[in-house]
């Protein structure tokens, strides 16, 4: 076992080395209530970095890996919550994003725009809601707004679309809703 030491708040680590070059940098960030992170050396970018507190990990660019060839991330399993820019989901078959939870609550997917909620489909896991148990409801709003706010919903009984507001359409430029 290798044990570093140093003053309260300070950084202790090991730095590697090609040649004179410094390639990467292993490390405690003392200033950052003992977080440890690996660096990179040409430009000081951060890899990787493990919150003390947390055990939040960030990661400094992509995550990789090849199911097919090295069997490697076939399966990511996440307890909170997943955050960045952009989430593509490929494959070369079929892709499936499940929502799923236990007991009587809301299974949601939520549009947000200048951090408000707009928009909301959510399948009903309770047995007192507006279309009953598990019906998929749309609805647009605030994360408070009310039942008013459900544009539609389907029931998991019938083949029905059940619509809250009007349904409009144009007879004379499409030729539809005649």
């Amino acid at each position: 076992m290798i044990n570093l030491r140093g003053a309260a708040g300070s950084n202790e680590g090991i730095e590697l080395y090609d040649g004179g070059s410094q390639v990467w940098s292993i490390n405690n960030i003392g200033s950052d209530s003992d977080s440890f992170q690996i660096r990179r050396g040409s430009d000081d970018a951060q890899a990787i970095k493990i919150v003390s507190s947390t055990l939040d990990m960030i990661i400094g660019g992509d995550i990789s890996g090849s199911v097919t060839s090295t069997g490697s991330f076939g399966r990511l399993e996440i307890d909170g919550d997943i955050q960045g820019g952009n989430l593509f989901i490929t494959s070369s078959g079929q892709s499936v994003i499940q929502v799923g939870n236990n007991g009587t609550t809301l299974n949601k997917w939520e549009w947000h725009r200048d951090g408000e909620r707009k928009w909301v489909i959510y399948n009903d896991g309770r047995t007192n809601g507006l279309a009953g148990q598990d019906s998929l409801v749309f609805k647009h709003g605030i994360s408070s707004d009310g039942n008013d706010h459900i544009n539609f919903y389907m029931k998991p009984d019938d083949q029905d679309v059940y619509f809250e507001g009007n349904v409009t359409g144009s007879s004379t430029s499409t030729g539809s809703f005649s």
